[in-house]
C-alpha cells in the first residue's frame, strides 16, 4: 500500500471518529461543571449557616437573659452586616436557634439540607 494511500485512511478515520470523541468529551464535561456548581452552591448556603453562628453566639454572649433568637434579630450581629443572599431559595429569616443550639441546618427546596455543628 502506498504511502498517500495510508495518510487518506488514518486521515478519514481521524475526520470520522473526532466528532464523536468531542461530544463524548463535552457531555463529560456538561456533567462536571453540573455537579462543580452545585456543590458551589452548598458550600455557599453552609457559609451563610456559618455567619449565622457567628452572629448566634456573639447574641448570646451579649444577651445573656435571651433563650432563642431568630436570623432576622441576628441581623446587627452578621459579620459586616452583611446581607444573607438566598442560593436557592432558601428563607433565613425564619429560623429559630435556641441559646444551647449544637447545629443549624438548612432544608433546601431541592430536597437536600446543609448543616454546620459547633466545633
Amino acid at each position: 500500500m502506498p504511502k498517500w494511500a495510508f495518510l487518506l485512511i488514518v486521515a478519514a478515520v481521524v475526520s470520522v471518529s473526532l466528532p464523536f470523541t468531542y461530544l463524548q468529551l463535552k457531555a463529560r464535561w456538561e456533567e462536571a461543571k453540573a455537579k462543580v456548581q452545585q456543590q458551589t452552591k452548598l458550600q455557599a448556603v453552609r457559609n451563610n449557616l456559618i455567619l449565622i453562628a457567628a452572629a448566634a453566639d456573639t447574641y448570646f454572649a451579649q444577651e445573656p437573659t435571651k433563650n432563642s433568637v431568630t436570623v432576622a434579630e441576628l441581623k446587627r450581629w452578621l459579620v459586616g452586616a452583611l446581607p444573607l443572599k438566598s442560593v436557592e431559595g432558601e428563607d433565613y429569616d425564619a429560623m429559630v436557634l435556641p441559646r444551647s443550639w449544637e447545629t443549624i441546618s438548612m432544608q433546601l427546596p431541592s430536597g437536600q439540607t446543609v448543616e454546620w455543628r459547633k466545633k
